[in-house]
């Protein structure tokens, strides 16, 4: 029976034929990333939001492309992310106590970083390729703020919305116990790629019982020298070079 890993790498050499890069090229070489010296650079720890007003209860997110560097061997990588970081900064909430957050386009909108299917029923060739709606995996919220999938919204100064779009400002009530969330991008039909992009971040929710279990770990809040409690997520991505330079990521 065929690993995981092994089950991608047949699925990444099927793939190759198709995967094109935004400027028509076919995809490079599947990068060998057992080549890679481990255990060199850092963990990344993605940084905590603050609220827009010092002690206040509204957030500003904004997603946006960029370079990061993934790897100390890699040059820096065209990624996707949400107040330029991949992952997105961390929200941290407390339970029952209520945040807003505004969540702002500023992809471009001509295409997009990963090739698109438009064969597929919810991606149609007639929608915007970068389409975005936030979503809190996990998390209590009225449905007129849970994605939905339809509620897409395009960047500029008179955006392209999808029928379920009623605002990009979202209200989180956090009425649940501690608990891991994370939000990521749920557009309909390209889920999947804008995830892979780099549409996703950590939404820790705290509360007094968390705390009074004495648990090894100190908040996120804390300074980094003191810090116990980092949240990590593992992905499995295989990464094509583009023209010889492994610049590029293109994931399955």
């Amino acid at each position: 029976m065929l690993s995981r890993g092994e089950f991608l790498k047949v699925m990444a050499v099927g793939a190759a034929g198709f995967l094109v890069s935004r400027n028509g090229a076919q995809a490079g070489a599947l990068i060998d990333e057992g080549e890679f010296a481990k255990y060199v650079d850092p963990l990344p720890i993605p940084d905590v939001l603050s609220p827009t007003t010092p002690g206040g209860n509204h957030y500003r997110v904004v997603m946006s492309q960029f370079k990061q560097q993934l790897h100390r061997d890699l040059p820096k990588t065209v990624v996707w992310g949400y107040n330029h970081s991949y992952p997105g900064p961390t929200i941290e909430a407390r339970t029952n106590r209520p945040i807003t957050v505004k969540w702002v386009n500023n992809l471009r909108r001509a295409s997009h970083l990963l090739p698109l299917d438009t064969t597929i029923e919810d991606s149609p060739p007639d929608l915007p390729p970068v389409r975005v709606v936030p979503h809190l995996h996990g998390g209590h919220v009225a449905s007129a703020f849970d994605e939905p999938a339809d509620a897409w919204f395009t960047s500029g100064s008179s955006p392209i919305t999808g029928p379920g779009f009623k605002g990009t400002t979202y209200e989180y009530p956090n009425d649940q116990p501690a608990a891991t969330l994370w939000y990521h991008d749920h557009a309909i039909g390209i889920t999947r790629l804008n995830v892979c992009a780099g549409l996703a971040g950590f939404y820790l929710i705290r509360d007094a019982i968390e705390e009074s279990l004495n648990l090894w770990h100190c908040h996120i809040l804390e300074p980094r020298g003191q810090q116990h409690d980092a949240p990590v997520r593992t992905r499995v991505r295989m990464r094509r070079s583009r023209q010889g330079s492994p610049e590029a990521a293109l994931a399955l």
